[in-house]
Order: structure tokens, then C-alpha cells, then sequence
């Protein structure tokens, strides 16, 4: 059984990253409040990571590495780049930014990470232990998304570990359109409907039961267009797409 919803205000959620060459301080809890929303971020911050390169490490493993750049803190600070996983799990390691914005954990100019799953968020902030600073952002490895009619658009965002929780997220429609959201699972299909927010989006949660697991479908439709997303659900949730495949990244 599962249980859905709509909402127009997209939520964060977390996961894990690796850092080559780095050591990691895990199992540490961060000095402020890891809300959902990260909203804990300081006005005035920001923090940006710009994919550099990928590459395919045997199997369906996926590396790939980042540069950090971040606004609103200055090389005299002391800072702590944090990360969050799916499990709730955080880690951190220590960097410094140049006069540029360029941010080096422990002196490499790139944060690379391995093994992320189709919709797999990549959750971090950068945090000055000096000032109390904080900025955020997060990014998807291996994201899965699809293209609609009408400039239409969708991808979905893995919530859990399990593989049974995700957000989906449609883009592209007018703001304040209605909406119509279907959700297809096996034989199961349920129909809910809503407004587009301001940016012309609309979020659907969805939440899987034990043992469910194989494809589903999330469709998004209105005056605008029609978007289809299909994604995988519990242990296809964690099967990375081949390249060359439609979801999968160049």
C-alpha cells in the first residue's frame, strides 16, 4: 500500500557523499539544524557545485567530481563541508575558499563522489566555524527526469534508503494551473489534482509499501501540457540506468 499527496513546496531530502583522497569525520552532528528545507542557510551565502567530469568504474558504478565554489566567506575563516545521507548520517571535512570563491577540501580543488543512484540527492553545506556562517545546496549524480509538451518537465527525487520514498516534481505550467496528477503502479492507479505554484510547479510525494518494488509512473497534465515520468521502486530504485539509455547521464 502506499499513500500520496501534493504539495507545491519542495522538500530536501539527503544522502551520502565520498570525497577522493579526503577523510571524513562521520557520525558527528552538525552544529545546527538540519531542516528539510534548508533553510538554516545564512542570507547573503551560497554555495555551487559544477559537475567537471564523469566516468563509468566497472559494473554501473558512477564517478563523479565537482568544483565548489561559494559566495560570502572570506579565505581568514575556517571552514567544514558538510554532508548528509539518505540514512541520516552526517560527515564533514575541512577546506578553505580563495579570494575567487574556489573552495579545496584539504587542498584539492574537486569533490568527487562514487556509486549514486538514479534520483539520489547529493545534500551539503558549507559551514564557518569561524562566523557561524552557513550555505547550501544540492545537486543529483544520476538524476531522472523527463521531458514533456508544452515545455513541460518532471524528475523525481529517491527520499529514503529503501528505495519506497520519493518526490517528484513538475515543472513547466502556468502558475496557479490546475493540474492533474496520475500515479501508476502495477495495476494500481490513483488520480489527485492541484495547483501549480508560482514558479509553474507542483510537487507529488509518493511513499511505497514493504516489499513493493518493479516500475511506476508518475504523469503530470494541464492546459500547459503533459509530462510522464517513470522511475524505478524498491530494489530497481538502486539500478544505475546504462549509458546510452534514455535516463541515463552523458
Amino acid at each position: 500500500m502506499r499513500t500520496t499527496s501534493v504539495y507545491n513546496s519542495l522538500a530536501v531530502m539527503v544522502v551520502v557523499a565520498v570525497v577522493s583522497g579526503c577523510a571524513s569525520n562521520r557520525s558527528i552532528e552538525p552544529p545546527f539544524e538540519w531542516d528539510i528545507t534548508g533553510e538554516f542557510a545564512t542570507p547573503g551565502t551560497s554555495l555551487t557545485l559544477t559537475e567537471l567530469e564523469r566516468h563509468r568504474m566497472g559494473g554501473e558504478w558512477i564517478s563523479v567530481s565537482y568544483e565548489i565554489r561559494a559566495t560570502g566567506f572570506s579565505p581568514q575563516e575556517s571552514l567544514h563541508f558538510w554532508t548528509r545521507s539518505l540514512d541520516g548520517e552526517f560527515g564533514w571535512f575541512s577546506g578553505t575558499v580563495d579570494a575567487d570563491g574556489l573552495f579545496r577540501l584539504s587542498g584539492l580543488d574537486r569533490f568527487s563522489i562514487i556509486d549514486y543512484a538514479p534520483g539520489e540527492p547529493l545534500d551539503v553545506a558549507l559551514v564557518s566555524a569561524t562566523t557561524g556562517k552557513r550555505a547550501h545546496t544540492k545537486v543529483f549524480p544520476v538524476p531522472i527526469e523527463a521531458q514533456g509538451t508544452g515545455g513541460t518537465s518532471a524528475s523525481a527525487e529517491l527520499g529514503l534508503a529503501t528505495g519506497r520514498h520519493f518526490l517528484i516534481t513538475f515543472r513547466g505550467f502556468q502558475p496557479g494551473e490546475d493540474v492533474q496528477i496520475t500515479s501508476r503502479y502495477e495495476t494500481e492507479t490513483k488520480t489527485s489534482s492541484g495547483k501549480a505554484s508560482q514558479d509553474g510547479e507542483i510537487t507529488f510525494a509518493v511513499m511505497f509499501g514493504p516489499g513493493d518494488h518493479g516500475k511506476a509512473v508518475a504523469t503530470a497534465s494541464g492546459k500547459t501540457g503533459t509530462v510522464s515520468l517513470e522511475y524505478g521502486v524498491g530494489m530497481d530504485a538502486f539500478k544505475r540506468p546504462l549509458i546510452g539509455s534514455a535516463n541515463a547521464p552523458d
